[in-house]
Formats: C-alpha cells, structure tokens, sequence
C-alpha cells in the first residue's frame, strides 16, 4: 500500500522532481503486477538488471526493512549506479507517503 500511495502522491504533483520507473517487490507477492501503471519488475536481487532495464536513477526504499536488508538494499543499489533514498520511518505508515520528505543514504 506504501507504494500505491506514493505513486499517486508522485502523480498528483505536476511539478514534482520524480518518476516512478519499476517497483521491487521482496515478498513476491506481487510479481510482475502492474499496480497503477507500473510494473512491479522483480526482487532486490535482480535490481542490477531492473536499473538497467528501466533506465533508472535511484532506489527509493518505502518498506520497514531491519538494518541488515536496509544495508543490503542500499549497498546494491549503490553497486548499480544508483542514488538510495528512504521514507522516514514515521511516514511509512501513514496516509501520506511524503515522497517530498525523502532521507538521502548517499553519504
């Protein structure tokens, strides 16, 4: 649901610095859905070939991930060419997705 949220966030806003290429879904539950117009490409294994299938520019983690699968997640994407954002962990619950809000683990 955090990803149907933040599509439409991203969608109602005009004037907003993103677009949502692919979504990741871990659990399978999802795959190869299309949810809103998008896809949903793979797990985070296949990350490297999605960023590159899908032209992508950086890996926005929505999910509640423990530190071990954040870490993971951010260290491929990184490995991939990709810059790595993330929900604060009170948005990632909310009604609001608060995609303006994004932390940047680019550091």
């Amino acid at each position: 649901m955090i990803a149907v949220r933040f599509l439409a966030e991203i969608s109602a806003d005009a004037d907003g610095p993103y677009e949502v290429a692919a979504f990741i879904d871990d659990t399978g539950t999802h795959a190869r859905n299309i949810i809103n117009g998008v896809r949903v490409c793979g797990s985070l294994s296949e990350l490297p070939v999605i960023a590159a299938e899908t032209d992508a520019a950086a890996l926005l983690i929505a999910a509640r991930l423990d530190e071990a699968r954040f870490a993971a997640a951010a260290n491929m994407a990184r490995a991939s060419g990709l810059a790595v954002y993330a929900l604060p962990e009170e948005k990632r619950n909310s009604l609001s997705a608060g995609y303006r809000d994004l932390i940047s683990f680019d550091n």
